[in-house]
């Protein structure tokens, strides 16, 4: 008897988990049972065809003098990271089970393959085997075909809310802003929300938002002030250099005034945010967020004097503002805002380390020490 060979189908959208079939399966009995229950639910679908390709590929196996065993295994119909978690957990689980010493892929050749790192970080994989359905072009295949992956896009989430949802979003607020008559800001709006989504989806930032809400919602909420935050300081400073009507010193300082308060409240914001993410998970270490927030205060005093030295100057001569920033003491407090920075961070990094040291437990310290 030849090596061990596990003979793994991949369901990476869970179409078997659509019509109740539950996963890992092992085994030619189990596989074959699911196989003629999915073609009784989903006949169209191509998984159905990998099925009986792999239970193909498992008696020939067999045939030559290998130890085949058939498998399938299932991710989710969400896709991505959670998809691919659950394919690795139950492909180790079979393994496992199986003792096999290779893997033998078998795909329709679509995103299942998307697994293959994930397969060979598990068990080294000796073939990949792509089931290709043969089927006539005619005009009314072609028909059927749109039909049933329009059909796919509308039921199944992970597509839905990309060609469903970004698009319905779009023509909601493009057809209110239409109706106000803003046309044209209606229009770089719908493609502004189209690139977001573009830039949503091409990065992966779906799950990994997801991850992070489950994590810390906190940490979700204070940044997402602090981005409209940030964001309110850098159009103010843009329309008051813009659009403003004062004189061109009075636009500068204005602008520096305000985008100087917004920056400060996101900062803190995030700053609050952060501090409460590590005591919730129990890090009572906030030398980092002290030290931070008294940099923000200090950067936010030397920003003010900044723009009462540009005010004074009374133009945008270089030579004057330089003389009045020199005049209002700038430099010294920029020094002096260093030399603070530097004290809290190393009283804060002190004191912390020592309620640490304190709040542990006698073995913890031992280690620690160690």
């Amino acid at each position: 008897m030849g090596k061990r060979i596990l003979v793994l189908a991949v369901d990476r959208d869970d179409d078997l988990g659509v019509v109740g079939i539950k996963t890992p399966l092992l085994g030619r009995e189990q596989v074959l049972q699911a196989a003629i229950r999915f073609a009784f639910s989903r006949p169209e679908d191509p998984d159905l065809n990998v099925l009986f390709a792999a239970l193909r590929l498992e008696e020939m196996l067999k045939r030559k003098g290998y130890d085949a065993v058939v498998g399938v295994v299932a991710g989710s119909q969400r896709g991505g990271v959670e998809a691919d978690l659950r394919i690795a957990e139950q492909a180790r689980s079979l393994v496992a089970k199986t003792g096999a010493e290779g893997i033998v892929f078998v795909s329709d050749g679509a995103e299942d393959e998307f697994v293959l790192p994930i397969l060979q970080s598990i068990a080294p994989v000796l073939s990949v085997h792509r089931v290709v359905v043969e089927q006539h072009r005619g005009v009314e295949e072609t028909y059927m075909l749109f039909i049933r992956y329009l059909r796919k896009a509308i039921e199944e989430p992970r597509f839905s809310r990309l060609l469903l949802g970004v698009p319905g979003i779009i023509v909601v607020v493009f057809s209110l802003l239409a109706l106000m008559g803003l046309l044209t800001q209606a229009l770089l709006l719908g493609l502004m929300v189209g690139g977001l989504a573009m830039v949503v989806k091409g990065f992966g930032l779906e799950d990994r938002l997801a991850e992070m809400w489950t994590r810390s919602p906190v940490m979700i909420v204070t940044s997402l002030i602090a981005v409209i935050g940030y964001a309110a300081a850098i159009l103010l400073a843009y329309y008051m250099l813009c659009y403003s009507t004062v004189p061109p010193i009075e636009r500068l300082v204005a602008a520096l005034r305000g985008a100087t308060g917004l920056i400060v409240f996101a900062t803190l914001v995030l700053i609050v945010g952060h501090s409460l993410y590590k005591l919730a998970i129990g890090n009572y270490d906030l030398s980092t967020e002290i030290t931070g927030l008294t940099g923000t205060l200090v950067l936010a005093v030397l920003l003010y004097r900044l723009a009462d030295a540009i005010e004074a100057a009374g133009s945008l001569n270089p030579t004057n503002i330089v003389l009045e920033v020199v005049n209002y003491g700038v430099p010294w407090q920029a020094m002096a805002g260093v030399f603070i920075v530097g004290t809290v961070w190393w009283f804060s990094s002190k004191l912390f380390a020592n309620v640490i040291v304190q709040t542990s437990s006698p073995s913890e310290h031992s280690r620690a020490k160690q």
